[in-house]
């Protein structure tokens, strides 16, 4: 008697973990990311704490939070607004690398997502996503992969999901992205950009951005890491991945472009 309760109960275990996982999967039901800066965050929380106590405050009462809660929400513009200079904010995601860089033209650009070899930490939910919130980051113009290695690679997965990403720019060809970043890039037709060797200018001249390929044919990835350059005036940040010995050798010899 006891074996066959004990096997009911896990048959319907199953069941009930079957419809869950289906009811969340399911679009109407789906649940959403909100990555809130501090004043969306507080003026969510008021109007949750106004709901729960509805009854026990005075119409007055409910008019201040709610007008609190809107001044909260018109002063995120001003929290969000990006300085008109060239910045740099590099994350701390324990292993590897990943940094937003935010153009004087107000574009903003993700090199890298870093990423545990791990799957019980996903540094691009955890770290980088609710960051990106804090800034008021909506929409990345740029995913920038340096090169193909996991603790640069896995953190950029849930970026790519749960974010609007103009451009996708690989360090090799769309064939040769790994699938975990192709499938999703497929699946939400995002463009993928690759450069030719040597320095490239990535768009209108008032970007004052460059991406240099090193034209070695070496086997490893780090060698051939794709170097970002952002300038401004006279200027400028590079950020050259994990390049190595040979790597830095073409970096080096290649002619850096002015701003």
């Amino acid at each position: 008697i006891a074996a066959a309760l004990f096997s009911s109960t896990g048959l319907l275990l199953e069941s009930l973990m079957w419809l869950f996982s289906y009811c969340v999967t399911f679009k109407p039901f789906a649940a959403k990311y909100l990555f809130l800066t501090p004043p969306e965050l507080i003026g969510v929380a008021l109007i949750v704490i106004l709901l729960l106590l509805f009854h026990h405050v005075t119409k007055r009462a409910r008019l201040l939070v709610l007008m609190t809660a809107g001044l909260l929400m018109f002063a995120n513009g001003w929290w969000s607004r990006p300085e008109n200079n060239l910045q740099l904010t590099v994350f701390d995601v324990g292993q590897g690398d990943s940094a937003l860089v935010r153009l004087p033209n107000g574009k903003s650009l993700l090199v890298d997502g870093g990423g545990f070899y791990s799957d019980t930490f996903d540094t691009g939910e955890r770290l980088i996503a609710p960051a990106l919130g804090y800034l008021g980051i909506k929409k990345l113009d740029a995913v920038v992969l340096t090169h193909d290695h996991l603790d640069h690679r896995k953190g950029l997965s849930f970026i790519l999901k749960h974010f609007d990403v103009a451009e996708f720019w690989s360090p090799v060809k769309t064939s040769g992205i790994h699938p975990s970043l192709r499938s999703i890039l497929e699946a939400k037709s995002i463009p993928v950009r690759s450069f030719p060797g040597g320095w490239s200018e990535t768009g209108s001249p008032d970007d004052g951005l460059w991406i240099f390929v090193p034209e070695n044919k070496s086997s490893n990835p780090n060698e051939r890491s794709q170097v970002l350059l952002a300038t401004e005036h006279s200027a400028g940040l590079m950020i050259t991945g994990d390049l190595e010995e040979q790597g830095i050798t073409d970096l080096v010899a290649s002619q850096i472009p002015e701003s």
